[in-house]
């Protein structure tokens, strides 16, 4: 289930959206994890100047499950998301982060870093931006405890 989480990067704390289990290669890939994922590259798509990450993103559909081997669409996704971004290894994995991450970027944080400046997301409700399944709106309104959506 997608959880909240203070990550400790340098000192600083940041609120970020944490997974239940690994998504992407030989990962747990649990279904609302794998929706969060798949929807939070949906949003990212939009302004992204990659071209290999816009037609790795462009080819997933949310809600197709993720069968955690190399081939399939999610996995070349986060692989190309992670040759983006300096400082992340492209193993085409995302860990959750562990209780002490001891300076160490994850992935998981860069997607949610990357949220928050994204134009038309009031992070962290990303279960307002338009297209947000099911299963990660539920989520995200359990954590705010928001029973009327709003």
């Amino acid at each position: 289930m997608v959880a909240p989480f203070t990550y400790n990067f340098f000192g600083h704390p940041e609120f970020i959206f944490n997974l239940s289990g690994s998504v992407g290669l030989n990962g747990a890939n649990k279904s609302e994890d794998v929706q969060f994922i798949q929807f939070a590259f949906k949003i990212l798509a939009r302004r992204s100047p990659f071209a290999e990450l816009n037609a790795a993103i462009k080819s997933i559909a949310v809600g197709e499950p993720c069968a955690g081997r190399e081939g399939d669409k999610l996995v070349t996704a986060i692989r190309a998301y992670q040759k983006c971004r300096a400082g992340l290894t492209a193993d085409g994995k995302i860990n959750l982060v562990p209780a002490n991450t001891n300076g160490k970027l994850y992935t998981i944080y860069a997607i949610n870093m990357d949220l928050v400046v994204e134009e038309g997301v009031d992070y962290p409700r990303v279960d307002r931006v338009s297209g947000c399944p099911a299963l990660v709106k539920q989520a995200i309104r359990d954590i705010f405890h928001d029973t009327k959506g709003d």
